[in-house]
């Protein structure tokens, strides 16, 4: 029989939540409070260092149990202070390490609180543009130094605060539409065929987004972007501004999908239609609609069926 590890003493005094700080935040300033080292302060209240590191993503029960007690709040308040109710759907949209961005009104109320070293979920929030807390546009956090976006994108700011809204109401939606939703971020950042205007706007290799936000290729030109294989949509802000109103517009006009598609031809429309049966699949296996993609695309014809007599004889992807 196991029985759980003896619960910690309550912390004799427990310092308030700043609005929407990160429970490792919240912890370490306890940390600093005390007077002790963040690994000592994590033995007090029943966790261990590499669970404090990675607390934000991923809270387990028992450590959510430890921290009800030792810091006298409710697991559900624990549990609201990470990441979690994200993890499923925008786990991709979550930057790992250092804070992405942050919000330069918060950082001087905090420091007129004496708050100095709060660090807010939002700033490592991948489709945030625009405060949760206060409102204020967030601004680039890159070695250290803090920069505004740039205002290439300042026409669309409207649309991608709409797409922005749609993202962080994502839990709300239904399976199926969730799972396209993120689908076509993956989708606009694709590199789309070369045409007969990319030439003399000297566009070497375009992207689907510059079909539905015109001009986001002459930005990219200038200042070209790479995605972090780790988190592949956490994207700097003045791209990320667009790709939020990319978002938004195809929502709102379906049309636009089909221009998508159409800007994709030869082995980029292969990778199109390969990143739709990926994350589709992935997240929602039964989807009805898989079926037509599949038969109609030249990559699942020429890379799964093949593979399936040799490997499986049932497709992992059937419908049912």
């Amino acid at each position: 029989m196991i029985f759980d590890a003896t619960p910690p003493d309550p912390l004799p005094l427990v310092l308030d939540e700043a609005p929407d700080e990160s429970l490792s935040s919240w912890l370490i300033r306890h940390a600093q409070f005390y007077g002790i080292a963040p690994s000592t302060f994590s033995r007090r209240v029943g966790i261990d260092m590499l669970t404090l590191a990675r607390i934000d993503r991923r809270l387990t029960a028992g450590a959510a149990r430890a921290l009800a007690i030792a810091m006298r709040r409710s697991r559900t308040e624990i549990a609201s202070m990470t990441h979690q109710q994200h993890e499923d759907r925008l786990a991709p949209m979550i930057a790992r390490g250092k804070a992405a961005q942050t919000c330069v009104e918060c950082q001087l109320r905090h420091r007129s609180d004496k708050r100095v070293t709060v660090v807010l979920k939002s700033w490592s929030q991948g489709w945030r543009i625009a405060c949760p807390v206060c409102g204020s546009r967030l601004q680039e956090v890159d070695g250290g130094e803090v920069r505004p976006p740039s205002d290439a994108f300042e026409h669309v700011w409207d649309e991608a605060r709409n797409g922005e809204e749609l993202l962080t109401n994502i839990e709300h939606l239904a399976a199926d539409r969730a799972a396209f939703v993120v689908a076509l971020l993956h989708l606009l950042l694709l590199h789309r065929s070369p045409t007969r205007s990319d030439a003399p706007r000297q566009i070497a290799r375009g992207r689907v987004l510059d079909v539905v936000v015109p001009g986001f290729d002459d930005f990219d030109r200038r200042a070209r972007f790479t995605i972090n294989g780790t988190t592949p949509l956490v994207v700097p802000l003045t791209i990320r501004i667009a790709l939020l109103a990319g978002l938004s517009r195809t929502q709102n006009d379906p049309d636009f999908y089909k221009r998508m598609e159409n800007a994709c031809s030869g082995k980029e429309s292969i990778r199109f239609d390969a990143v739709k049966i990926k994350l589709l699949a992935d997240a929602h296996p039964t989807f009805s609609y898989l079926q037509q993609i599949r038969d109609s695309s030249p990559f699942w014809s020429r890379h799964f069926q093949q593979r399936r007599s040799k490997t499986a004889p049932v497709s992992p992807y059937r419908t049912v």
